[in-house]
């Protein structure tokens, strides 16, 4: 008995299905014209910085302001600063927090960061730690082999808070502090009002974390409520 199967047709010969496009068929019976058209349209978010209105790319900003921020760590500059020590000054902040152990204020860098989310810019063609910058600029030379920070605040660039040490001497110092291990340092009544105090300023709780030698879960666990501290 001959065989009456109908061949099998080849995806290569079909055309769209909407009536009067001959074009190739892309997907679900459609054309790449017509398979774009029915694609959902994805949601317009406008970019974060106040009277921009296009639509964002990263880190909630528009393309124009991520490349401003990215290259110069804030979106608003739009003319480049020349020199590397007024790019320093420039994006330091000297009111930073009162470090509860070395009673001082961190410098904190508000421009760009690099590895591990310490701050960087441009030097001679090269891109080194603002920390590192700063030390060399207040002392005139570098910190050889490393440089150590004292207050443990990695965004930091004040010179008396930052030392030259090796990495042993930095991983020692960690040990001491508590910012290895489990992080039970103790907390004191005085280090709570503290941490209180640096949450109403809008401090990440990792960073205040690390500044008092504790795991982030302790500090979030005093911004709910749930440790008190028991002189009021």
């Amino acid at each position: 008995m001959a065989n009456l199967s109908l061949p099998k047709s080849n995806s290569k010969s079909k055309i769209c299905s909407i009536d009067g496009c001959n074009e190739k068929h892309r997907a679900l019976g459609l054309c790449q014209r017509h398979y774009d058209r029915q694609r959902p349209k994805p949601l317009f978010v406008p970019c974060s910085i106040e009277g921009c209105e296009k639509g964002i790319e990263k880190r909630q900003m528009c393309p124009m302001h991520y490349r401003r921020w990215r290259c110069h760590g804030d979106p608003f500059i739009t003319q480049k600063i020349h020199g590397a020590e007024n790019r320093f000054w420039h994006f330091t902040n000297k009111n930073g927090p009162i470090h509860p152990r070395l009673q001082t204020r961190c410098w904190l860098w508000t421009g760009r960061q690099g590895r591990g989310d310490y701050g960087s810019l441009w030097y001679n063609g090269s891109k080194i730690g603002s920390h590192r910058f700063s030390f060399f600029l207040h002392y005139g030379h570098w910190p050889v082999p490393e440089c150590l920070h004292q207050c443990d605040v990695k965004q930091c660039v004040r010179p008396d808070h930052l030392k030259a040490g090796t990495h042993r001497e930095n991983m020692h110092e960690a040990m001491q502090r508590g910012r290895l291990g489990n992080g039970q340092n103790p907390l004191t009544d005085d280090d709570i009002r503290e941490i209180r105090r640096l949450l109403k300023t809008g401090m990440m709780q990792a960073t205040i974390a690390k500044m008092f030698g504790v795991e982030s879960s302790r500090i979030s666990r005093i911004y709910t409520g749930k440790i008190l501290q028991s002189v009021v």
